[in-house]
């Protein structure tokens, strides 16, 4: 009997975890608009994030220069003798080190980006889903218009939206 309650309750607990998320539209203004100022929020940590990964990715580009370079100029010591080449050895071992903290820096940003799109995304969802008439009615598709936008120009639209809000 206490495995079958176990089996419905597992069976239960999959069930909501399977099911889909759906967005839910903001009940007040106050809301909306804390949803606007969070998406504003976003994208300008998203820059942040994409101009982090652009100096990762030159950095590569720079290691991947001198990898070569080390490659393209090995080390040959006389028989016996391998410590000539010990510096040559480092330099490898150095290469390497770099190379592993280099990938784990690029992999956190290009995981901290997706975070960021996914967020947006959900408040840009959030957003269109709002239905607000009177003083607030023509802002609101204005807002909504910014939803549909890429994420740098929806950012932009939002913080120019902002600035007029009701």
């Amino acid at each position: 009997m206490k495995r079958f309650a176990l089996c419905i309750i597992s069976l239960a607990a999959m069930l909501v975890w399977a099911a889909p998320a759906r967005a839910q539209a903001p009940a007040t203004m106050d809301e909306f608009k804390a949803i606007v100022q969070d998406s504003i929020r976003t994208g300008q940590a998203m820059k942040v994030v994409q101009s982090n990964i652009a100096d990762v990715e030159a950095r590569g580009q720079n290691w991947m220069v001198r990898f070569q370079n080390h490659q393209n100029n090995p080390c040959y010591y006389e028989e016996g003798h391998p410590e000539q080449c010990a510096a040559y050895n480092q330099e490898a071992r150095d290469l390497q080190a770099e190379h592993g903290r280099l990938l784990e820096e690029y992999n956190g940003y290009v995981a901290q980006m997706g975070f960021y799109q996914t967020h947006l995304g959900v408040n840009a969802a959030r957003l269109r889903l709002a239905q607000f008439f009177g003083t607030f009615g023509p802002w609101v598709e204005r807002v909504k218009g910014c939803t549909r936008l890429a994420w740098e120009a929806a950012t932009k639209c939002l913080i120019d939206a902002w600035e007029v809000h009701p």
